[in-house]
């Protein structure tokens, strides 16, 4: 059995403060991290979206969440960090032991964290269907770890094709976009066919 791996997520809890995000990183080294994971995500990316104004539910099922573009948009304005505070968490990564890793959400962004030092790249679950994304972030990354939780099983599978012929080292995450997560959402069965 391989050892698991211990991924750190920080997300934006930094709320766009270096000292903040060394903290953190700190206090995950501490921890037994393996991967400490920051989002390379920024309001100029945002698309807007109708849906997402209101929402949309049929009955009680939600079938979009309400997220207004403007409300997020201003959020992640706020906390936005510099390039150059992404480069140098690469290096205090490496000075304390531990290996970076940066989730990608546009292509325009591929070079950028490749040229910043980052060697391990997460891919969100809503672009696991992202197809052209998966082929070129498999080109300049050797080490690819994929979310799930927001795909279809065709898209999974299509993605892994484009992982498994790139022979780079590709894992997958079973994850449900619901936070906190119900126990009778888990789907654990759905790690069976991940597995295959």
């Amino acid at each position: 059995m391989s050892k698991i791996k211990y991924i750190a997520e920080l997300c934006q809890n930094h709320n766009g403060n270096e000292k903040n995000l060394d903290q953190m990183l700190e206090r995950c080294v501490r921890s037994g991290a393996d991967y400490v994971k920051l989002q390379y995500i920024f309001s100029k990316n945002l698309i807007f979206r109708p849906i997402f104004e209101t929402g949309l539910k049929s009955g009680k099922k939600i079938l979009s969440i309400k997220r207004p573009f403007q409300k997020e948009f201003n959020r992640l304005k706020k906390i936005e960090l510099e390039n150059k505070v992404y480069e140098k968490f690469v290096i205090k990564c490496q000075k304390l032991g531990v290996k970076p890793m940066i989730t990608c959400f546009s292509r325009d962004s591929i070079k950028t964290l490749f040229n910043m030092g980052y060697s391990n790249i997460k891919i969100a679950s809503y672009d696991c269907s992202s197809f052209q994304m998966v082929r070129e972030l498999s080109k300049k990354f050797n080490n690819i770890i994929m979310s799930t939780g927001a795909t279809y099983l065709d898209e999974i599978d299509k993605s892994c094709k484009i992982l498994k012929n790139s022979k780079k080292n590709f894992s997958l995450l079973h994850c449900v976009t619901i936070y906190p997560t119900p126990i009778d959402k888990f789907n654990f069965k759905k790690i069976s066919f991940l597995k295959n």
